[in-house]
């Protein structure tokens, strides 16, 4: 059965949609079977930019339509289904706290929170750190999770302070940081994604983010590749 990620966050503009798509696409390219599930069906930003590259990845999103409990009952649905076909389901949620984000949580294996700090957008992030450890507590300490930083650095006093408010719940921030993450939302632009791009222009932000995958993913990892394995 394969691992469920969701990344998640309570604002949009976090990064969040562009983490899911180079983690999909990461993913694909090393071999592995993945879906990805769109539930942040307002803007679908995830499964446009996926229509305009090239890969394996199954591509599934939620109903504008629908009503909430109709969008959770299929996003449980389609999980349950894409994981017994596949490797990976990444699920890019609502930029948003939201009933249908909970039950992401309550399925994922690991939670991936991106975030870019400033001092207002702390008190969201709060919202977002008790999500997790609520699914945490009702689900026997699943999902695990990792708090992302973006645009920001070891000497940043607010991300030192998003780094002790994570550590304050349980949840740690990945020792890599991405400096700029419109570089990653501009590969989109050019029919891309970063970890593709090889002109040494791009190579320091392929190289950044194919870093903190290795490291966020290094226990999720399985051993073969089953697409590879299976032709």
């Amino acid at each position: 059965m394969g691992q469920v990620l969701a990344v998640t966050g309570s604002k949009g503009g976090s990064g969040k949609s562009t983490l899911s798509v180079h983690l999909a696409v990461y993913l694909d390219d090393l071999g592995y079977r993945v879906a990805l599930v769109d539930a942040d069906y307002n803007q679908l930003t995830s499964s446009k930019w996926l229509g305009r590259l090239e890969h394996h990845i199954s591509v599934e999103s939620l109903e504008h339509s629908h009503k909430e409990h109709q969008r959770i009952r299929d996003l449980r649905k389609k999980v349950r289904e894409l994981r017994e076909a596949h490797d990976f389901v990444v699920i890019d949620t609502k930029g948003e706290a939201s009933t249908l984000t909970d039950a992401a949580l309550l399925m994922a294996d690991l939670a991936l929170i991106p975030f870019q700090p400033s001092g207002p957008d702390i008190w969201e992030l709060e919202s977002t750190l008790s999500a997790v450890v609520v699914s945490q507590e009702e689900n026997d300490g699943k999902p695990d999770a990792f708090l992302i930083l973006n645009q920001t650095s070891e000497k940043d006093s607010v991300g030192r302070e998003v780094r002790q408010l994570g550590k304050s719940y349980g949840i740690p921030t990945a020792r890599r940081t991405l400096k700029r993450v419109n570089a990653y939302r501009d590969a989109g632009g050019l029919g891309t994604v970063a970890t593709r791009l090889s002109d040494k222009r791009s190579r320091r932000h392929r190289d950044a983010m194919t870093a903190l995958f290795r490291e966020i993913l290094k226990d999720y990892l399985p051993r073969q590749t089953r697409r590879a394995a299976n032709g």
